[in-house]
């Protein structure tokens, strides 16, 4: 085995309800924790995202996707590691608004919102 670059930072995407939960096992063993929204609600609702019937299942204000998030961040923050939400929530303005409220520091959105995101961003630190 050839010898890992201490540059090379190592994260983990945080998809199922079993490494949400056990995200605090993580620490020490990744530079960075990024929550795959989009699949994490799937995941954790048994919901498809394909399926229109069961699509207010996925909506990020679902209590358990919220406390499901909300605790991956608690845990990273808790531990000092670095914590972003990828996916439809970080995009949706209101939710990162309560997202940062909450101790999220770092998201990855689409090119297409960046600029609004930023804005959002901007007032939810004034609030």
């Amino acid at each position: 085995g050839g010898v890992i670059s201490p540059d090379i930072r190592i994260g983990i995407t945080i998809e199922t309800p079993a490494a949400a939960i056990c995200v605090d096992m993580f620490v020490g063993k990744a530079d960075f924790v990024s929550i795959g929204s989009n699949d994490l609600a799937q995941y954790l609702m048994a919901a498809d995202r394909e399926s229109v019937e069961l699509d207010h299942l996925l909506s990020p204000w679902q209590t358990a996707i919220m406390r499901m998030i909300q605790h991956v961040i608690w845990i990273c923050n808790e531990r000092g590691m670095k914590v972003s939400v990828c996916g439809e929530a970080g995009g949706e303005p209101e939710y990162l608004k309560y997202l940062i409220r909450n101790g999220l520091r770092s998201v990855s959105v689409s090119r297409s919102r960046v600029d609004m995101m930023r804005l959002v961003i901007s007032e939810a630190v004034v609030e």
